[in-house]
């Protein structure tokens, strides 16, 4: 065999391959194909060049090898990162067909036919655990091009967790791995918080940062393709159930009331030493002092709690239970006046409620009501009775319990004087005057035996029957005549 040139088709010659009586191979390379001439100086036949039957004859017949490149999208690639893979199988003469099997290591990734010698893979399941991965791409060759096979290393950074949770409000910053898990997780892995805590940009009620997951450990058959270096995330604090009731509270009518802001019970929930020290009240109705009676019971309903040692509301769930604000009827004061009639009972028509709140309309409408006594001057009521109110405002009072009243007992008669007692001129009619009242009734009697005591109805003695006396004016005066006996001495009395 003969070397026929030193350089063919940019190639360099590399060596005799092969060669035979009348066969001749000589071999050109670049760096990664080679090119193989083949000829014969006998008769023409088949020979295997490169893998490949060829038929040779005296001229010169050219095998070329193709070239395989494997590429990378994105290298280094982070875990759950897609990636895609690119092979391409250069050759000089006909466009190469068949597949191309990318492997990782020695497990299968996938297969991909050629498309105008362009074969591709993607995948976003690159274990970081085992990093740098070893890709190789293998190409099946076809009628015209052997099967070739090339690596890439690939290197997969572990994926930084992102922490997501939740947990009731306890007036902490941290929060325990229990409460979290990895919310970017790729689908079907296994990878957890299995140990530690989290710090959180504060205590709150609500959405609050974490601001450092160092004390944490990840758990998990995929927990090597994670990492907690750059790892972020956030917690819901939620609000802590609470209750808070406004107290019952009352009053009586007439006065004004303003509910206290401290009057409320708390359930069970307080976080810590955390209290509640006053609530915002609002009634119904109720609060003015003529508020009445008949739209008792109001309500009392609590909110906007305050609190100390470090309580805000916010961090509750607070449900606002409302009270009730009872207007009581206001026992009424009964005062009256009468003229003195023996008895220790006052009637209605002389009663009035003194203590009635101004323009209220309320009367004694009915009944009667027993008194400590009968004497003249001021006589305790000493209960309702039978006695009933009446009037627009009647139901804002009550007799039960009364609140108080007397009676004044006034003496029913004038006072008046004898001014002058003498005999008329025939010494038969004994002329008496005296100080009256115009229009009221004297009786006059005289009897020379009367008793001194003044009593009437001395039926032993002769007597003259006693006379009724109108006086029509401020001085009175009658004739009585008189009988006596045996004595000069005559008794006098006149009542009126």
């Amino acid at each position: 065999m003969q070397l026929l040139a030193t350089s063919l088709q940019g190639l360099s010659y590399s060596g005799k391959l092969s060669s035979g009586s009348s066969d001749y191979l000589l071999a050109f390379t670049s760096a990664n194909k080679q090119t193989v001439a083949a000829w014969t100086t006998g008769s023409a036949h088949s020979v295997t060049v490169l893998g490949k039957s060829v038929s040779i004859s005296s001229a010169p017949v050219y095998v070329t090898t193709e070239s395989l490149s494997l590429v990378s999208s994105l290298n280094p690639s982070t875990y759950g990162s897609p990636v895609t893979f690119t092979a391409t199988v250069n050759a000089p003469g006909t466009t190469p067909t068949g597949t191309v099997t990318f492997n990782n290591g020695t497990a299968t990734l996938g297969s991909a036919a050629l498309n105008a010698g362009v074969a591709t893979w993607s995948t976003n399941n690159l274990p970081a655990a085992s990093s740098p991965c070893v890709i190789t791409a293998v190409y099946s060759g076809d009628a015209n091009y052997a099967s070739q096979t090339t690596t890439l290393g690939q290197t997969v950074n572990p994926l930084p967790v992102v922490v997501a949770g939740a947990r009731q409000y306890d007036g902490t910053a941290f929060v325990g791995f229990g409460y979290l898990s990895v919310s970017n997780a790729v689908s079907g892995d296994i990878v957890n918080l299995a140990s530690g805590y989290a710090t959180l940009a504060g205590a709150n009620a609500g959405p609050e940062a974490i601001t450092s997951l160092a004390s944490l450990a990840l758990g998990g058959a995929a927990a090597g393709n994670y990492t907690l270096t750059g790892g972020a995330g956030s917690v819901t604090v939620t609000a802590v159930p609470l209750s808070i009731t406004a107290s019952p509270a009352s009053k009586t009518y007439g006065t004004a009331l303003t509910p206290s802001p401290t009057a409320f019970t708390v359930g069970s929930g307080l976080v810590g030493g955390e209290t509640v020290t006053a609530v915002a009240m609002t009634a119904s109705g109720g609060t003015a002092a003529t508020a009445p009676v008949t739209g008792s019971p109001y309500t009392i309903t609590p909110g906007a709690a305050a609190g100390t040692n470090g309580f805000l509301a916010a961090n509750y769930n607070i449900a606002y239970n409302a009270g009730s604000l009872t207007v009581n009827p206001l026992p009424a004061v009964l005062t009256g006046t009468r003229a003195y009639d023996g008895t220790s009972i006052a009637l209605s028509s002389i009663l009035t409620v003194s203590n009635d709140i101004s323009p209220d309309v309320v009367a004694v409408v009915s009944g009667s009501a027993p008194l400590a006594g009968a004497s003249v001057g001021t006589n305790v009521i000493l209960s309702a009775g039978a006695l009933q109110l009446g009037g627009a405002q009647a139901a804002d009072y009550t007799l039960t319990p009364l609140g108080g009243g007397a009676v004044i007992i006034t003496n029913g008669f004038n006072p008046f004087s004898i001014t002058s007692a003498a005999w008329d001129a025939a010494g038969s009619n004994l002329v008496v005057c005296w100080t009256s009242v115009p229009g009221v009734s004297y009786n006059v009697l005289t009897n020379h035996c009367l008793a001194a005591t003044g009593s009437w109805g001395d039926a032993g003695a002769a007597s003259h029957p006693a006379s009724a006396v109108t006086a029509t004016d401020t001085n009175t005066c009658v004739a009585i005549p008189v009988r006596t006996i045996g004595n000069t001495h005559v008794y006098l009395m006149i009542k009126q």
